[in-house]
């Protein structure tokens, strides 16, 4: 049965992030909350993810990257405990990315939280951006938004 106050948006469709990507984008101004989850494939060498709030849904124009506590399984997918988030993964740093290596990111799932709260004002578009040209890896990602308005005003049809 579908759920008519979450809305499910893909955002990576299995791509090889090896030159880079911006994904898909959430415009959240009709969100209260997303929820991102990533599935990562072999991951043979780092890349630089970014949680962006974005004043346009296409790579480009101006974005700010989120800072943002996510949770990432300690098992690889398809094995049991996989679904289990016990792991917190966190921005690198005194910089506003997260550093995507081998371990521990190599066959796991990746949750982020965004609340809309955390959204720049005049940049309502939610994406993410892989940069660095990380040697290769794959990834697959998409975005549960719990939406603002009910079944009668809904944003599901559109």
């Amino acid at each position: 049965m579908h759920n008519e106050m979450n809305k499910i948006v893909p955002l990576v469709l299995s791509v090889d992030y090896d030159i880079g990507f911006t994904s898909a984008a959430v415009n959240m101004a009709g969100v209260h909350h997303a929820t991102i989850a990533i599935l990562f494939g072999t991951v043979a060498d780092g890349g630089l993810l970014h949680i962006e709030s974005a004043d346009q849904a296409e790579a480009g124009g101006n974005a700010t990257s989120l800072v943002l506590t996510g949770k990432r399984s300690n098992e690889d997918i398809g094995d049991a405990g996989s679904d289990r988030l016990t792991h917190d993964v966190e921005v690198t740093p005194d910089n506003d990315y997260y550093t995507i290596n081998d371990d521990p990111f190599s066959d796991k799932l990746v949750v982020f939280e965004v609340p809309v709260t955390k959204m720049v004002e005049g940049r309502p578009w939610l994406r993410l951006r892989m940069t660095n040209n990380a040697a290769n890896g794959v990834i697959t990602a998409l975005a549960i938004c719990k939406t603002r308005y009910g079944p009668e005003d809904t944003l599901l049809d559109s």
